[in-house]
């Protein structure tokens, strides 16, 4: 059975500012969609050299349920028919383009902010 993980529980504490800036064809959807998206490349990064670490404690097998960390919106950008997803809420103001995009965030909330975050924004 896949560890659940709430990434909206207290414990993670999210930075997430909660500011959302919809543009044209934008907008913001139920966090569902997103926490399968980042679940799977979770699981890919969990596969690679830099999930070492956490697959020990994981053992691959995890699935993000509930909601998104706090402060963080799922949007979906659909200009001509192409669903693609959008996590706003970084405090720098950037949006994370997909869910492997946000994956180096969720895994430096994951580890309860103890080291530098490897996201691209940070």
């Amino acid at each position: 059975m896949a560890a659940q993980i709430d990434l909206s529980a207290p414990i993670y504490q999210g930075d997430g500012t909660g500011n959302v800036i919809l543009g044209a064809n934008e907008r913001i959807e139920p966090d569902t969609e997103a926490l399968i998206a980042i679940t799977h490349a979770f699981r890919r990064m969990l596969n690679g050299p830099q999930g070492v670490g956490l697959r020990v404690e994981i053992f691959y097998q995890c699935q993000f349920v509930g909601s998104l960390p706090a402060g963080f919106t799922h949007v979906r950008y659909d200009p001509t028919g192409r669903r693609d997803l959008r996590i706003h809420g970084h405090p720098s103001g950037r949006v994370y383009i997909s869910g492997p995009d946000f994956v180096p965030h969720i895994v430096w909330l994951m580890r309860l902010r103890l080291d530098d975050c490897q996201c691209r924004f940070c």
